[in-house]
């Protein structure tokens, strides 16, 4: 003859392991979306902070480019003028 055991007894067994399951999957979550709100408030100053920087390498290669660019031009001797008759 078998005794068949209520359930109860059973989730009384496990209770602390349930309880840890639990707590675990709870701030497992909270921790995500923590994680994820900090990381798409991030992104706003990132991308700021990436385009002062492309602006700033920009102000200092312009000037690098148009003094060569000066440098490359063919020189016109402005002091001798020559006549074509």
């Amino acid at each position: 003859m078998t005794v068949l055991k209520a359930p109860t007894a059973s989730l009384n067994k496990n209770r602390g392991l349930l309880i840890a399951v639990s707590l675990f999957s709870i701030f497992n979550t909270l921790v995500f979306a923590l994680n994820f709100y900090t990381s798409s408030t991030l992104d706003d100053g990132a991308v700021s902070i990436n385009l002062s920087g492309r602006q700033r390498m920009l102000r200092s290669v312009q000037p690098k480019f148009y003094s060569i660019c000066n440098w490359m031009e063919p020189k016109v001797n402005m002091t001798s003028t020559t006549r074509l008759s």
